[in-house]
């Protein structure tokens, strides 16, 4: 009798560690999902923004031969889009405008002076009146760096250093 009771107990008890164990094994699988569930998203979430940028230049792009004429907004339903761009752009021109006046201003006060970059061989030019570089020869398209980590491009935009070219015009730019 103690033997039929011995052996139910042991059948008990390998029914509790099976039980155990598919209940950690699920687990160890239902882990294993959210973990990659997670990465998942990430992955995901880095298309978006990879799309995102390329939603962007995309609509530069657009913009841009809308601007030379070459895109017809009238029937793009871009036309109030591309206005209000173009109102943004007159506000960050006439910041811009001030920005530079008030720098300028303080800069002559404190007897700094502006620093320019030769567009051939990166080298920094503080003579205003130079047309050409002092170092290679270069004639000078007098690119400004300014400390704040933008360089202002000849055609006027302030880009930030650690781009190669201007998003205004294009432009490669010379930062050293």
């Amino acid at each position: 009798m103690w033997e039929r009771k011995l052996d139910e107990h042991l059948d008990k008890g390998k029914n509790l560690f099976l039980k155990a164990k598919n209940f950690f094994e699920d687990s160890i699988k239902n882990m294993e999902t959210g973990e990659r569930i997670g990465e998942l998203k990430e992955e995901a979430e880095i298309y978006r923004i990879e799309r995102d940028k390329f939603y962007r230049y995309v609509g530069l792009e657009i913009y841009k031969k809308y601007k030379d004429g070459e895109f017809e907004a009238e029937n793009s339903g871009c036309k109030n889009f591309f206005s209000e761009i173009e109102k943004l752009e007159d506000k960050i021109r006439s910041a811009e405008s001030l920005i530079s006046e008030l720098s300028q201003k303080t800069d002559k006060e404190s007897g700094k002076k502006e620093m320019y970059i030769c567009s051939a061989c990166s080298g920094e030019i503080t003579d205003d009146s130079a047309i050409f570089c002092p170092k290679c020869g270069a004639k000078l398209n007098k690119e400004k760096k300014t400390e704040d980590g933008k360089t202002e491009c000849v055609c006027g935009n302030m880009c930030d250093t650690s781009l190669g070219f201007c998003i205004e015009c294009g432009r490669k730019l010379q930062v050293k």
